[in-house]
Order: structure tokens, then sequence, then C-alpha cells
């Protein structure tokens, strides 16, 4: 297929495998962010490959685990590298472990591709991904960072069972209507232009389902357990806002600007170090809908990024990026530039 691509290329014909356009007169490195998932994008035998075949990989999942695993039951890269259908397997899909096991892949493959040189210009994370940021930026120390992702899961998965998630390929405006009908759901992400997240009961979420499907909106359930960032959450927050306040009692907040930005799920620009030693931040992350279309405008434009790396056992932000983007009006010569997305 690559063969074909590029030899339709040659000839200058069009090809499904082919993307071609005007690309960056700019000289200097492309500026770029790295995109670390959320819930939903794990899968059985996540990083193993890289565990055995990366020793950078492998020393840094094996930090990032020493520091999650006393707050586990379980070791987590039993977790991670069990086979499919195996009991460990399954417990990957509960948020106790599926939250973890994605923060230390984050935090093992961000270090991977630091050996290759590669060091992002911005780093934005969707749900979870956000904490592995503000580790990984050196906002959040890795003892702290695995506290509170810990802390989280353990909380999140004990609240009540029969809610999910609904992924939808379409805008906010147009499932106004639909909402109006069912109003214990909720916007729980704003992926992009056409991409909303929703949240609530399941039963109710299956019925808009078989309404949006009716109506030609495509949708999908999410592979998680719990409804995210909606009323759902609410029974733990104040749980997780007391153990915060005693947590960050015992941890300097940094007094330096980190180098490498951080994009908010909550405003879709640049957090602070001190919204990341604030406790009721943390705790309005796990309650309100993460804005990461807001973000991914924000580093376009702001930023003038158009590269992105996402890393994730399975791609799930990758479509939701923009397959071209515009340099802001302030660049001195505005030219219409190629998104390219890369995954782990």
């Amino acid at each position: 297929e690559l063969h074909t691509a590029l030899t339709a290329l040659a000839e200058g014909r069009d090809h499904p495998a082919l993307t071609t356009g005007p690309t960056r007169t700019t000289t200097g490195p492309t500026p770029w962010a790295l995109i670390l998932s959320g819930q939903g994008s794990q899968r059985p035998g996540m990083g193993h490959h890289l565990y055995t075949t990366h020793p950078a990989y492998a020393h840094a999942l094996d930090e990032a685990c020493e520091a999650l695993n006393p707050h586990l039951d379980t070791p987590l890269q039993h977790i991670m590298f069990a086979q499919p259908g195996t009991p460990h397997a399954n417990l990957l899909n509960t948020t106790l472990y599926t939250q973890p096991a994605l923060f230390a892949h984050h935090i093992a493959t961000y270090h991977l591709l630091q050996t290759h040189g590669a060091t992002p210009h911005a780093l934005i994370g969707h749900s979870i991904g956000e904490l592995s940021a503000a580790h990984l930026n050196g906002t959040l120390p890795l003892t702290l960072a695995a506290d509170i992702v810990t802390t989280r899961a353990k909380l999140l998965n004990t609240l009540p069972t029969g809610t999910t998630m609904l992924a939808t390929l379409t805008d906010p405006h147009t499932l106004t209507p639909h909402l109006q009908h069912h109003p214990d759901i909720e916007i729980a992400a704003y992926n992009s232009p056409t991409a909303t997240t929703l949240a609530g009961p399941t039963t109710t979420l299956n019925q808009l389902a078989t309404e949006l499907t009716t109506a030609g909106i495509h949708n999908r359930p999410l592979k998680v357990t719990h409804a995210f960032h909606s009323t759902h959450t609410e029974p733990i927050l104040n749980t997780f806002h007391t153990h915060l306040t005693e947590l960050f009692k015992h941890h300097t907040p940094t007094t330096h600007t980190p180098t490498i930005p951080v994009i908010s799920n909550l405003t879709g620009t640049p957090a602070t170090p001190q919204q990341h030693h604030d406790p009721t931040y943390w705790t309005q992350h796990i309650r309100q809908p993460v804005h990461f279309h807001q973000g991914i405008t924000h580093l376009t434009h702001t930023h003038h990024i158009t590269l992105y790396t996402e890393i994730a056992p399975h791609p799930t932000l990758t479509p939701h990026l923009p397959p071209h983007t515009h340099t802001t009006p302030h660049h001195p010569n505005p030219q219409h530039t190629h998104t390219t997305t890369l995954t782990t």
C-alpha cells in the first residue's frame, strides 16, 4: 500500500493512503504537542512489547509501578501484561486499574521518546491524561501523582453501577433537541467540532443511542464502567477533596514555571502550577466536562502547533484532530498547514 501510494504521488494521482498539501515555510523545528489518552484506550497486553524490547520504557514503567503498586492490591504489570480473557486482563477494564495503567504507560512511553531526543512543546491530556502531563512537566512529583491517580481511581470505582458513556459524531447544538428529552444525560467531553461524549444512566443512554442512530447520528458506547465528568461522580467528590487537601499539605508547590505547558481540561488553556496543586481544581476535573477540542484549538492558534503525537495503547484521540489547520493571523505568512498524528 505504501509503495502504491508513493507511486501515485510520483505520478500526480490521488490515493486513499496519500495526503498532500502546502507545508510550513518557517525554519527551525516544527512545534509539536504530546497527547495523553484517557480511559477507554486501554487494552490487554498494553506496553508489553515495548517493555520487552526497549530498556528505557521498561525502566520508566518499573519506576512508575513502584510508586503505584503500594496503593493497589495487584501489581500493575500483572494487570497490564495479562493475556486477553484472563481474570487479570478483565481487571484492566475496571476503573481501579485502568487509570493507574494508563498513567504508567504514559510515563514510560514519554521517557522512551526522550531517549530519541523528542521533547514536545506542549502537553495535553484527556481526563486522567492531564494528571500524567502534570507529572511529566515537573509540576507533580511521581509519588504525589501516583497517590492522586490511585485515590481517584479507587473512589470512582466505588460509584454505583448502572451508568456509562456514549461517544457521538456530532456537535452539541445538534444534540440539544435530543438531550431535552433526557435531562439525566450530560455532555462529558467536547472532543472536536463533530465529536461529543455523553454520560448518564446506561438504560437512558441506550435509548438515546437508538434515537441518534435513527436520526443518522453515528454513536458508540465507550469502554468505561461509570459516567465520568457528570453529576454521577458527585458522591465521591468531598472525600477526594479532603484527601487531596491533606496530601498537598506535605508537598511544597513548584515555584518555577514549567518549560512545557500543560493544557487544562477545564479551561482549554495552559494550567498553572498553582492550579495543579489545588485540591479544588482536581475535584472539579472529575466533575466537569473535558474541553479537549478547546485545548487543541488553543494549541493550534496560540502555539502554532500542527504536529501531534498521541501516547495511547489504542488511538482514541487522534481521530478527533483536525485533518488540516491554519496558522494564526498573527503569523507573518499565514498558510495552509497539515496536521500529522503519530500513535504509540
